[in-house]
């Protein structure tokens, strides 16, 4: 599966492409959009390129992005070519804008990062987003809800493999 990741903190970002290439995804990363209607984005190091949709078959989505246009803004290009986007926000608010703006579905930050990095959930599932997902990212909230373990898991991932 080919799936982008749109998220302007690097530590992140760079935590969910090696979650998901060690699982056998092509990842794909910018950190923000110029241009939210024709999917002008921008890549790590500020450059401006164009995003082709129809590449992808998964989209994470950040709420807060680099420059003034949000992921709620950007989600809509998306979802008329058909591609699966899914809120990835540490803000709440955020991630129902986006849901109402046309993502699969959505889910605070770290709730993502727990189920993917303990394999409550896989990015096929993230695409379907039925009931069986949202209920196992129900069950990754409720066990990381204090942040301990999240914090404990993130910080043993990042020492491991971020660099």
């Amino acid at each position: 599966m080919r799936i982008l990741v749109v998220e302007d903190t690097v530590m992140m970002a760079k935590s969910f492409i090696e979650m998901l290439e060690s699982a056998g995804h092509q990842v794909d990363w910018v950190i923000g959009f110029t241009d939210a209607e024709n999917l002008i984005a921008m890549a790590a190091d500020k450059s401006e390129l164009e995003v082709e949709p129809s590449r992808y078959d998964l989209v994470l989505m950040d709420g807060d992005l680099e420059g003034k246009i949000t992921g709620a803004d950007v989600v809509p290009a998306f979802a008329r070519a058909g591609v699966a986007c899914f809120g990835t926000s540490t803000m709440p608010k955020m991630n129902d804008e986006m849901i109402a703006s046309g993502a699969v579905y959505a889910a605070a930050k770290v709730t993502i990062f727990f189920a993917l990095y303990h394999g409550r959930v896989n990015a096929d599932e993230l695409v379907e987003s039925g009931t069986k997902t949202r209920d196992r990212l129900q069950a990754a909230w409720t066990e990381c809800k204090d942040d301990e373990t999240l914090r404990k898991a993130a910080e043993q991932f990042l020492l491991a493999h971020v660099q």
